[in-house]
């Protein structure tokens, strides 16, 4: 998530134009997919704590 935060503030202010607008969109990329796979593992922890085994 920190990784993606930098590069997207590094898109803005580093490069700009074009370029900083593709960089800042694979940035935003690489967040959702950081958040959507903390948001499934800790599913995953929370459905096998309670006794179910479904993963």
């Amino acid at each position: 998530m920190l990784i993606s935060i930098f590069l997207f503030l590094y898109s803005i202010f580093g490069v700009g134009g074009f370029e900083g607008m593709g960089l800042g969109a694979l940035a935003a990329a690489l967040f959702l997919a950081s958040v959507l796979s903390l948001f499934v593992s800790v599913l995953f922890n929370i459905i096998n704590r309670h006794g179910k085994g479904a993963v």
